[in-house]
């Protein structure tokens, strides 16, 4: 009997064991305009596209993620030097694209008008 209830035992072990080696899904969302948003598994490189959004991620310890940052918050306090500071108001789509980010967060006051989205062009390539 008590074989069986270490074999038991064992068996148990290595199939808890085998269970904890899975990555956890990365988050999926509906954002304001109605898109289904899929997260990265991992995020290196983060635009950042107001002051506020800056400040929350440089306090929640991402600040040396972020690769550009709105204009207005190039000052932020923990935020690395060299970031690139952009213009969320007039969003330039190339310059966008060119740095690569994993994850970019915006505000809804970058729009251009109710039909306008300044960031189809960075959904489109993905």
């Amino acid at each position: 009997m008590k074989k069986a209830s270490l074999l038991l035992l064992c068996a148990l072990i290595m199939g808890l064991s085998a269970c904890g080696g899975k990555e956890p899904a990365a988050p999926s969302f509906t954002d304001r305009e109605q898109r289904e948003i899929q997260l990265p598994a991992k995020v290196e490189r983060i635009i950042s596209g107001s002051a506020a959004v800056t400040e929350i991620l440089v306090e929640l310890g991402l600040g040396d993620k972020i690769v550009a940052v709105d204009m207005y918050g190039t000052d932020v306090a923990g935020l690395r030097a060299g970031v690139e500071a952009i213009d969320m108001f007039s969003p330039n789509a190339e310059q966008l694209v060119s740095l690569r980010a994993d994850l970019l967060i915006a505000s809804s006051m970058s729009r251009q008008g109710p039909d306008v989205d300044p960031f189809a062009v960075l959904a489109e390539t993905g």
